[in-house]
């Protein structure tokens, strides 16, 4: 299983597990805990970047990274503050779309796209 594979299947796992609490939580408890966990992910990216031999674990976080994450900001973060302002702005139906959207389309569109794209279209 590659890199990339196991990225895609954490991202879309977070996003229906966020979409099936949609249904359980009120959307300010949602926004709660995206927000909770976005400091957490704030805090941990800090860590990785600047201290980065001492961070523990990394089997289980460093497989989730892209090589031009290393010393950046991981994806993860710029998808966290979407799904955020997502919930503040919109209403619950609105956000589980987008959240959907969000949640699959990248993934399906590398799942379709690595064996379709070395064929061109045109």
């Amino acid at each position: 299983m590659g890199i990339n594979f196991k990225r895609k299947l954490f991202h879309i796992s977070f996003g229906l597990i966020i979409f099936f609490l949609t249904y359980y939580l009120p959307l300010d408890y949602v926004f709660y805990l995206l927000a909770g966990l976005w400091i957490g992910l704030s805090i941990f990216e800090f860590w990785r970047i600047f201290f980065y031999e001492k961070v523990p674990l990394k089997f289980l976080w460093e497989p989730l990274l892209k090589s031009e994450e290393r010393k950046k900001i991981n994806d993860a973060w710029f998808f966290l503050i979407g799904l955020i302002f997502a919930s503040v702005f919109l209403e619950k139906h609105e956000f589980r779309t987008i959240l959907l959207v969000l949640s699959l389309a990248d993934p399906f569109a590398c799942i379709i796209g690595v064996p379709l794209g070395k064929h061109k279209i045109y």
